[in-house]
Order: C-alpha cells, then sequence, then structure tokens
C-alpha cells in the first residue's frame, strides 16, 4: 500500500492538501513443471478531488477511484521459428 498527501501550493496555507492510497497486488503460478508462468496484477487508486475552474485550492468532497488490471503467461519452452523468402521475376 502507498499512501499520497500531495500539498498542491506550497506557498499558501489556505489550500486543502489531497490524500489518497494505490494498493497493489500481483500473483504468479508455476505450472507444468516451472514450464508455464501466468501472472496477474491489480491496482486501484482512490484519492481526494481539488475544485475546478473556479476554486483549485479546496477539495469538492469527490473522491477519484481508478482501476488497473493486468495478466499474461510466460513460458520456459523455445519454439522453433520457419521463415520462407521468394523472388519475383
Amino acid at each position: 500500500m502507498q499512501l499520497i498527501r500531495v500539498d498542491t501550493d506550497m506557498q499558501s496555507k489556505q489550500d486543502d492538501p489531497i490524500h489518497g492510497y494505490n494498493l497493489r497486488f500481483g500473483a504468479t503460478l508455476h505450472l507444468l513443471k516451472e514450464r508455464l508462468h501466468p501472472f496477474a496484477n491489480f491496482s486501484m487508486a482512490q484519492n481526494e478531488v481539488l475544485g475546478g475552474m473556479g476554486d483549485t485550492k479546496k477539495l469538492t468532497g469527490e473522491v477519484y477511484t481508478g482501476y488497473t488490471a493486468s495478466g499474461a503467461s510466460t513460458s520456459t519452452t523455445s519454439a522453433s521459428t520457419a521463415s520462407a523468402s521468394s523472388t519475383a521475376s
């Protein structure tokens, strides 16, 4: 877990700081005698939101939430490749 505290205007004591967090999780499996390694990653970030065009120094009371997910599989076996060439006359 990563905690966030951002002072958006360090020259002023009138602005509200943004607080939030980033939560990450990842997992990997080792299958087929260590030949196949599927994995997945997930993260969620959440933080407070500052006002828009008029008042960028005060919090709106809204909370931003973002999600990311990814996954794939890696293999330790070697794959053979084939190539072909042709000439045109």
